[in-house]
């Protein structure tokens, strides 16, 4: 995330220069960080859901007794949510401010 956003600083620069707002900028950044965190979020839980699944199947054999169900870890996955989050949540403020340069400084540094 943040290096798209550092990608896309010309982006930024062009558009503050036909006369997007700051706010404007905030939103497309902020909409774009808690997207990309959701898609991410509901990838992983379906992807990590039917790892699970697979894997108490392959390893029924093994086991004696077999697993009867899936067991859930809710803290640690809400505490790594909770890391995704923030995480791309700092990336994207980390893109606002960059973005809040003067349009002639940035377009001049690229």
């Amino acid at each position: 995330m943040a290096l798209g956003l550092a990608e896309r600083r010309r982006t930024f620069a062009i558009a503050t220069v036909l006369g997007a707002k700051s706010g404007q900028l905030r939103g497309m950044v902020l909409t774009e960080a808690l997207l990309l965190a959701a898609d991410g979020l509901a990838g992983g839980a379906l992807i990590g859901w039917a790892l699970s699944e697979m894997l108490v199947k392959v390893l029924t054999g093994v086991f004696v007794p077999p697993p009867a169900s899936l067991s859930v870890p809710g803290g640690y996955l809400a505490l790594t949510a909770g890391a995704a989050v923030v995480a791309v949540l700092a990336a994207a403020l980390n893109g606002i401010r960059s973005a809040g340069r003067p349009a002639v400084e940035e377009l001049r540094d690229l």
